[in-house]
């Protein structure tokens, strides 16, 4: 249970205020708490993601209380993305531009 409560990710504000996400990315992690995930509610514009203060770092446990099917992918190493598909399941996005994210 405290890895749920003491491992930390990265969320848009939006994800709190509709209560959904669909977008998931793994960077490598900044800090020993860091998971490196980074998740999106999908609805985001360029202009909301490029400001910091859109975004928050939360305990996994939250994340999990509104969708705990990621727990079948939360280990993966870093660099990988998931984005939800039509039927509500998320799919590896496997020709994720890595190279445009980690430039911004």
């Amino acid at each position: 249970m405290d890895y749920y409560f003491n491992t930390l990710v990265t969320v848009s504000n939006d994800i709190l205020e509709r209560n959904e996400f669909n977008f998931l990315l793994k960077d490598k992690p900044n800090e020993p708490n860091d998971s490196g995930w980074v998740i999106f509610s999908g609805y985001e514009e360029d202009e909301f993601t490029s400001h910091p203060d859109n975004f928050q770092v939360v305990a996994l446990g939250v994340v999990l209380n509104v969708d705990d099917s990621i727990l079948a992918f939360i280990n993966e190493s870093p660099l990988c993305a998931y984005e939800r598909n039509e039927f509500g399941k998320f799919d590896r996005i496997h020709d994720y531009d890595w190279e445009t994210y980690l430039s911004e």
